[in-house]
C-alpha cells in the first residue's frame, strides 16, 4: 500500500550474544500471554532491525547510517516506554532535524499520566505530530 521502510530498533536486554532474530524466538518462548503480541509484531521480511545498548535508537547504533542510506527525513516513532525509549529517541532524532510523528495510540509507558506527558512534551519542545496513527498516513502519505 505504502512503500514506508520498518526499522525494528530493540533493547538487547544486555544479552550481546544474540541477533534479532535469535531475539524476537527468545520472546516468542516467553510466558503464554506475551506470545499474541510479540506475534502481532513479528517482523516481514524486508524490514530493517537494529539492536540498541540503551534508551535511544541512536545512541551507539547504525541507526543514522541506515536513515541516510535510505534517504529518509521523516520517522514515524512507535513503541513501548513512550517516557523513556520512544522520548529519548524522539529527542535524538530532533537534534538531528528529522521530521517527527508520535501517533499517541501506538505507544505506551508504565502509566497513563507519563505516556501523556511524554506525549505533551514531544508535541511541545520537538514539533511531533502525535495525530492517531490512521490519520498520520493520510495526511502525510496522501497528497
Amino acid at each position: 500500500m505504502y512503500n514506508i521502510p520498518i526499522i525494528y530498533v530493540n533493547d538487547n536486554f544486555k544479552n550481546w550474544d544474540l541477533d534479532f532474530v535469535e531475539l524476537v524466538e527468545q520472546c516468542l518462548r516467553q510466558e503464554e500471554r506475551d506470545k499474541p503480541f510479540v506475534k502481532l509484531l513479528k517482523p516481514n521480511i524486508g524490514d530493517y532491525h537494529i539492536l540498541k545498548p540503551s534508551y535511544s535508537g541512536f545512541y551507539a547504533t547504525p541507526l543514522q547510517l541506515l536513515l541516510d542510506d535510505l534517504n529518509i527525513d521523516t520517522l514515524i516513532i512507535t513503541g513501548v516506554a513512550g517516557d523513556m525509549c520512544v522520548q529519548f529517541t524522539a529527542n535524538d532524532a530532533f537534534m538531528r532535524g528529522f521530521n517527527l510523528y508520535v501517533p499517541k495510540d501506538c505507544i505506551a509507558s508504565k502509566t497513563e499520566a507519563a505516556n501523556d506527558i511524554a506525549l505533551k512534551q514531544m508535541k511541545e519542545i520537538l514539533k511531533a505530530d502525535i495525530t492517531v496513527a490512521d490519520q498520520v498516513v493520510l495526511h502525510h502519505y496522501i497528497q
